[in-house]
């Protein structure tokens, strides 16, 4: 039977994503706005952003579409832009993260001469306040903190970097207060247990590793989880090293500030490769080109995305490309939507959303990848292939087999059932166009002549009717109706009825086969003038075909 397939796809991603990029589900569905008919206009849907969709025949490309950006650099304000201060409404943006739930995590860097606050907020992007959720002014000794960046565990514990102290703390999701989980508060220095001006971190829940930048120490270090001391990855990076992120990999990228590029570390290697920006670190505003980037991340794709911070822009650097678009500001420094002020730092969620620090404009903007085509119009049958890239790393790819439509069934008879040639998941008999009550198996018994059809449909409900199979004498006498004629009573005493699909003819004989008398286009016989005994009754089609012989005995009135 030819059927659309409306497939279900799942599979698990084991993510190395840094801060609250959780595991991700690969779950995909293709639906059809008709199984039935062509042209099958399909669609892909997903629990993610999806950032490229391919469309294949015959293993030739039919489509691609990839993500894009509204190239105003547009964003739209998610918290803050109410200045500095103590308010729940106040933030002066440092780390950022989001979860899979969308919510914001939001580094307050305020600390001046009056103002102290010194926390972590989280923050719903619907609301207009934060609620804090680590207060680094206000908690105990030994847990006090001035924060720079953050990351997230698997178990969404924080790291956070405590700029005044050299410190790593580890703070719990509703705790009051942390713990020293890496260097010595207070004290600053190179041994493999301190730091010296941390900047950036990031969390591999992979391995459980934590990455810092030791930014006066010009070092790069990983801290395995509750170890004592850290070990270094790579030194002499006299660059002024501010944020960090991973990818599925293991590659680690390092904002390079003061040489204005973005380094890549690979697994095992102390050695960086410049990813964006000049290698040889010139400056510039072309798309080539950096100026003092701080912020990094990178998708699970390898596209990265790089707050410029002195072009006052955000630049998506797709791999491979070699040069950024511009995905929000780029517009002058400025306090509009479509401008920022020395931006700092960035996250981003599982749609393809990028959320950034907007450092001295008080706020956090998030900018929205453009709608992405996710439909493809089938206009022939065959076997298609969809290739699905998402912003989390997942890559899915699965075949549809395009036949819309049921097959027209054919009537097939046997005896007086009707039948089909293939079997379908619902039927429906009529007789003469109408349908009959109950007549819903995959076979029907004709009770009389006339014109019979079927409605059948498949699995998904596509529906196909037979064109009509006439039934009449003729067509019975020839196909063994004589197994669906039965007599009654037998015996019998003045009158015997045969039940028939329809009225036949009879020749009533006596046992040694002589005609007693012949009747036409009857369903009874009058046995009156017959005297007791047995006697046959030959039963015949409208041509004279014999059809059946059925013996019974006419009774005694008395009996």
């Amino acid at each position: 039977m030819n059927k659309y397939l409306l497939l279900f796809l799942s599979g698990i991603l084991l993510s190395k994503a840094s801060s609250v990029h959780a595991q991700s589900r690969c779950a995909m569905n293709i639906t059809a706005d008709s199984t039935c008919t062509l042209p099958v206009t399909m669609r892909v849907q997903a629990d993610y952003g999806i950032y490229q969709i391919e469309w294949y025949r015959g293993g030739n490309l039919l489509q691609s579409y990839t993500r894009e950006w509204d190239t105003s650099g547009t964003g739209v304000l998610v918290a803050g832009g109410n200045g500095q201060g103590p308010a729940l409404s106040q933030v002066r943006p440092g780390g950022l993260r989001v979860d899979d739930s969308s919510i914001l995590y939001i580094a307050d860097l305020t600390s001046n001469n009056t103002i102290k606050n010194h926390r972590i907020f989280k923050w719903y992007q619907e609301e207009s306040t934060g609620t804090i959720i680590a207060d680094g002014f206000n908690a105990p000794n030994g847990s006090k903190f001035k924060p720079g960046d953050f990351a997230f565990d698997q178990n969404k514990d924080m790291y956070i970097v405590d700029d005044a102290g050299n410190r790593i703390i580890k703070w719990s999701i509703g705790a009051t207060s942390g713990t020293n989980y890496a260097g010595i508060e207070g004290s600053p220095g190179t041994a493999l247990t301190q730091f010296d001006n941390p900047n950036g971190v990031c969390y591999d829940t992979a391995s459980d590793n934590l990455y810092v930048l030791d930014a006066f120490n010009s070092r790069l270090m990983q801290w395995s989880k509750n170890a004592s001391s850290g070990s270094v990855i790579a030194d002499d990076l006299y660059g002024n090293i501010q944020y960090i992120d991973i990818d599925l990999e293991g590659n680690l990228y390092i904002s390079d500030f003061n040489n204005s590029r973005i380094l890549r570390f690979a697994p095992g290697s102390d050695t960086g490769v410049t990813v964006a920006g000049s290698a040889l670190g010139t400056q510039g505003n072309a798309d080539t080109l950096l100026r003092f980037p701080e912020g990094v991340i990178v998708d699970g794709l390898q596209n990265l995305y790089i707050v410029d911070y002195m072009n006052h822009r955000v630049q998506m650097w797709p791999k491979g490309l070699g040069r950024g678009i511009t995905i929000g500001g780029g517009n002058g420094q400025g306090p509009a939507l479509n401008q920022l002020s020395f931006p700092n730092s960035i996250t981003q969620d599982k749609w393809g959303n990028v959320f950034i620090g907007d450092l001295v404009n008080n706020r956090v903007l998030k900018y929205a990848p453009l709608p992405l085509t996710d439909t493809f119009v089938a206009t022939e049958k065959g076997i298609y292939t969809v290739v699905v890239k998402a912003f989390n790393g997942c890559t899915v790819t699965e075949t549809i087999d395009v036949s819309p439509g049921v097959e027209i069934p054919e009537i097939t008879i046997n005896g007086f059932n009707l039948g089909t040639t293939i079997p379908y998941a619902t039927y429906q008999w009529l007789r003469e166009g109408e349908p009959i009550p109950g007549a819903t198996s995959s076979t029907y018994q004709i009770k009389e002549n006339g014109a019979y059809s079927v409605i059948v449909s498949d699995e998904n409900g596509c529906e196909g009717q037979s064109t009509p199979y006439k039934v009449d004498n003729v067509a019975i006498d020839h196909l063994g109706a004589g197994n669906f004629i039965n007599i009654y009573p037998n015996p019998a005493q003045n009158t015997i009825h045969i039940q028939a699909a329809s009225l036949v003819d009879v020749i009533l004989t006596d046992i040694s086969g002589r005609t007693i008398k012949t009747v036409t286009q009857v369903n009874t016989v009058n046995l009156e003038s017959l005297h007791a005994g047995m006697y046959l009754l030959r039963i015949l089609a409208q041509d004279g075909t014999l059809i059946k012989v059925v013996p019974f005995v006419k009774a005694d009135y008395r009996i």
